[in-house]
């Protein structure tokens, strides 16, 4: 009998966090995948011998649904940033001290990376950042 040695796989930290700092353009690209498979088509043919059409049919089968627009799907776009950015807010004041080690020691990169939106809104919004340093002060101090 031949023995195989099955080949345990750690996982790969670094893979997951390229796949979470990927993952607005993977949801781009997978929301327009979505949104353009949905087509629905109204000028389907009957089966062969019933001798009507499929939309004298729709009453006993449920409506279809619409082709999703490019602006709901721009609204769900947004959506999602604000809700990744409110969990990025709220998530600072108790993982601070890992991000500062990030940005300013030889921390974890990507933990950078995924706090880099948020600090760029900090920048851009003065009432945003005294808020978030209220909210890290009462974690720190």
């Amino acid at each position: 009998m031949i023995a195989t040695a099955e080949v345990v796989r750690k996982p790969n930290f670094h893979s997951w966090a390229s796949f979470l700092l990927r993952g607005p353009i993977l949801l781009i690209t997978t929301g327009a995948r979505i949104m353009f498979a949905t087509k629905i088509r109204t000028d389907v043919a009957s089966p062969a011998g019933t001798g009507s059409s499929a939309i004298d049919q729709s009453s006993s089968k449920p409506p279809l649904k619409k082709a999703r627009s490019w602006w709901r799907f721009l609204g769900d776009l947004v959506f999602y940033f604000a809700v990744y950015l409110m969990l990025l807010g709220i998530s600072i004041g108790p993982f601070f001290w890992t991000w500062f080690g990030a940005m300013y020691a030889d921390g974890p990169k990507w933990v950078a990376r995924l706090y880099l939106p948020l600090l760029m809104l900090c920048e851009i919004c003065p009432p945003l950042r005294w808020v978030i340093n209220e909210w890290v002060n009462w974690w720190i101090l």
